[in-house]
Order: C-alpha cells, then sequence, then structure tokens
C-alpha cells in the first residue's frame, strides 16, 4: 500500500528509457526518443514538487502551541501527532523520491548527451528539468 502523499518512483522505468536513448538509429531517432523520455520525467518531478509544496506548511503544526490550561495543551499536541505527523511523514518520503529522482534525471541526460556523441556529436537538445 502506497501512503498518503506518496509518489512511488520508478527507477526501472527510467533505465528503460536510458536503453531507449542509447538505442537509438540516427539523430532523429534520437532527438525523438530524448523528448519522449523526459516529458513523463518531467511531469513526475513536477508532481512530486506540488506534493511538497501542499504538505510544507504541516511541518510548523508538529510544534504544539504553549497554553496554559493543560487539557487543552494535551488535547492539541494529541491532534497533532495523530493528525499531522503521517503528513509530514509523506512530505520526507516525497523529498528522500526527489533526490533519487534527481539521480536518474542527471543518468538519463548523462545517456542522452553519450548517445548524441555516437552521431558525430550531433547537437541533441535535452529539455530542461529544474530539480
Amino acid at each position: 500500500m502506497i501512503d498518503q502523499g506518496s509518489v512511488t518512483i520508478n527507477t526501472a522505468y527510467i533505465d528503460r528509457l536510458i536503453d531507449r536513448i542509447n538505442a537509438a538509429k540516427n539523430p532523429v531517432d534520437l532527438q525523438a526518443r530524448v523528448d519522449e523520455a523526459f516529458a513523463p520525467v518531467a511531469a513526475q518531478l513536477a508532481h512530486v514538487r506540488e506534493l511538497i509544496e501542499r504538505l510544507a506548511p504541516w511541518l510548523a503544526l508538529l510544534e504544539a502551541p504553549i497554553a496554559d490550561p493543560t487539557k487543552i495543551v494535551s488535547w492539541i499536541k494529541d491532534m497533532i501527532l495523530a493528525q499531522v505527523q503521517p503528513q509530514v511523514q509523506a512530505y520526507y518520503k516525497a523529498v528522500a523520491q526527489v533526490a533519487a529522482l534527481s539521480a536518474k534525471v542527471a543518468e538519463l541526460e548523462s545517456a542522452a548527451q553519450a548517445a548524441a556523441h555516437r552521431f558525430s556529436h550531433v547537437p541533441i537538445t535535452v529539455p530542461e528539468i529544474s530539480l
């Protein structure tokens, strides 16, 4: 079961994209494969980034407010731990996934550039993915 707020990073899929880039037959084929490879990766990264932005405000709620009536403070703290902490865990998982995806994007970029060198250094446009 995938945790709430979690996005599964399929590194095997990116490895297959790298293999497809490496198997390009000519510069036109290579450019098409590069474009095809980067579109879904960029979309997934944008989704994870949006998830992180949405979950980030919950981090501030992990610290219970200081209030005088002890029971209110206990209730607030219990609410925070019960409701907010699972969301914060999703935030940390998303951050870790961005790091993993960033490494795979670097491999994808490297594969595209290496494949371009096989075709007499024909310039290949690698779409920029903001990490």
